[in-house]
């Protein structure tokens, strides 16, 4: 479908869980209480996603939250992907689980997977989601075995724990003889959290950091809401996802619906809807109105928050 403003909505996030196992302070801080227990049944997240793709979706991510702690989250994936009209389907995970269902994946055919991951020493991984790097390691290397088809990784940029040369280089040294693509995130402000407008740190800082050590080729290339580029020499790309220092509302694609079950229409907008109980025909109707009216742009600022929302009970 084409949207009010001209732009091609195909593609759909979709949050199968907003609980994860752990705790990023900019996503799902430890003290947060504020996340539904209520969350959609498998049935309704096929059915949802079968109307979404009648509508013109034919790519969809599937979210969380830690979106394999979801029960049945094989058998979700394998019907997703089998709907006719989806030419993508796309995974966002923190790679804690990659290593138990990486099998699976591969023979239902998963086309992406995104795997967050800040940086690559064990003490700050540790301080700063409670979890354990080498988990995520042997799940990247399990992606690299079975020659995953597209595997990204997302790092968000963050004042004085992952913005120094050492920690910045050692995340571009993944490319370097891997077929992945890097992406830096701008840290972008949410709800109930003072840890962005003190964390920020713009891309833009970063790439002139990164073009004193190596040469990059070309201008770069648009794709969806990341800027890509290539280093001379190395087999996988860097890049960077902009929201705040460069706006690329006019190229955005996407709607998202959360676990509990409610489309909205970008991410740091206001604007909830809920499907509640809906039928089949009600769900598109509804979705055909949020993609036409979808917000030419977000309203989002440095450390001012313009969502509902904690980003994992979003979906991330």
């Amino acid at each position: 479908m084409i949207d009010c403003c001209g732009r091609k909505i195909n593609y759909l996030r979709l949050s199968l869980t907003n609980q994860c196992n752990l705790h990023c302070e900019y996503c799902s801080p430890r003290d947060n209480c504020s996340l539904s227990s209520h969350m959609l049944e498998d049935r309704r997240v096929i059915e949802i996603a079968e109307t979404a793709t009648q509508l013109g979706i034919d790519k969809i991510r599937l979210t969380g939250g830690e979106p394999m702690l979801r029960r049945n989250f094989i058998n979700i994936c394998a019907e997703i992907r089998d709907l006719r009209n989806l030419k993508k389907l796309a995974i966002t995970t923190n790679g804690c689980y990659l290593e138990k269902h990486i099998c699976d994946l591969r023979q239902i055919g998963i086309d992406q997977i995104n795997i967050s991951l800040d940086t690559l020493n064990a003490h700050k991984y540790r301080e700063l989601t409670g979890g354990e790097l080498g988990t995520v390691l042997r799940g990247l290397e399990c992606l690299e075995k079975e020659n995953f088809p597209v595997v990204k990784i997302n790092a968000v940029l963050i004042r004085n724990f992952n913005d120094d040369w050492e920690s910045i280089s050692s995340m571009i040294n993944l490319t370097r003889d891997a077929d992945l693509d890097l992406r830096f995130i701008e840290l972008m402000p949410m709800p109930n959290s003072t840890f962005s407008l003190k964390n920020y740190v713009s891309a833009g800082k970063i790439m002139e950091m990164i073009k004193q050590h190596y040469d990059i080729a070309g201008k770069g290339i648009l794709e969806g809401t990341a800027k890509m580029y290539r280093i001379e020499g190395f087999r996988g790309r860097i890049g960077f996802i902009a929201p705040l220092s460069g706006r690329f509302c006019a190229s955005c694609n996407r709607i998202r619906i959360t676990a509990d079950g409610t489309v909205i229409p970008c991410l740091h907008g206001k604007t909830e809807i809920p499907l509640g109980n809906l039928s089949s025909s009600e769900i598109k109707k509804i979705l055909s109105e949020v993609i036409f009216n979808k917000p030419k742009s977000h309203d989002l600022k440095i450390g001012m928050a313009s969502a509902n929302r904690i980003m994992c009970a979003i979906g991330g």
